[in-house]
């Protein structure tokens, strides 16, 4: 593959992109615009029209057998009373342990989950925080975008920049998208947890992101290089 040609495919995929960022951005103001509507109509709900309260339960099973052949005893069944567990953010207390042959059988039971308009203004103003984030980052990735399918070279100014843009704009989507979500989780389980987690892969392609930045301005350097000695 010639230079040319090389150049002809980093354009096509610049004009699919850019395509596929125009659809995005439309179902997102569409998403956007719905949200707002759905705000307003909720925001004029009766605070006390509905309220919807869970009582979550379940059962656990242990199996003794993998106890390296102890199998379970006295001590090891008293241990599982008023044990404490967090799943999906909902608390669980452990009851009522009994041994059956080589298993231990327990009851959980979390603490009670009030749903009501409230809860859901809080889901509501949460999705559109996080529309709003997308449709910027959208609107950044877009604009990269286009610029790769007009460039004559990858290493122009006009995609460098965009790239770091990009960059700088999927940080604050990673934070505030990451809260937004905990909030709607919150909403569902009872517990308001206005702290964000970014798992391992999303941290991978920031950095990623960072390093073809540095690594498109250095090839800039080398191109201008190259272009004077010419």
């Amino acid at each position: 593959m010639n230079k040319k040609e090389a150049i002809g495919k980093i354009n096509q995929i610049g004009k699919a992109g850019s395509v596929i960022s125009t659809i995005a951005q439309v179902l997102l103001i569409l998403g956007l615009v719905v949200s707002i509507i759905g705000f307003v109509i909720v925001l004029g709900l009766p605070k006390d029209l509905f309220t919807f309260t869970i009582d979550p339960i379940g059962t656990a099973r242990i199996n003794g057998e993998s106890l390296e052949g102890q199998g379970i005893d006295t001590g090891i069944q008293n241990s599982f009373t008023n044990l404490d567990v967090n799943l999906n953010g909902i608390n669980y207390k452990a009851s009522n342990p009994v041994v059956d042959g080589n298993v231990i059988n327990m009851d959980l039971n979390g603490s009670s989950i009030v749903f009501s308009p409230v809860q859901l203004i809080q889901i509501v103003i949460a999705a559109m925080v996080i529309v709003v984030f997308t449709l910027v980052l959208t609107a950044f990735i877009k604009k990269l975008c286009k610029s790769i399918s007009t460039c004559s070279t990858p290493f122009s100014q006009d995609v460098i920049k965009s790239i770091e843009h990009c960059t700088w704009a999927l940080i604050p989507w990673l934070i505030i998208g990451g809260s937004a979500k905990n909030v709607i989780q919150s909403a569902f389980t009872g517990n308001l947890n206005l702290g964000f987690s970014v798992d391992f892969t999303t941290i991978m392609v920031v950095l990623l992101l960072v390093a073809l930045t540095y690594i498109f301005k250095y090839g800039a350097i080398l191109q201008t290089e190259s272009d004077e000695t010419l």
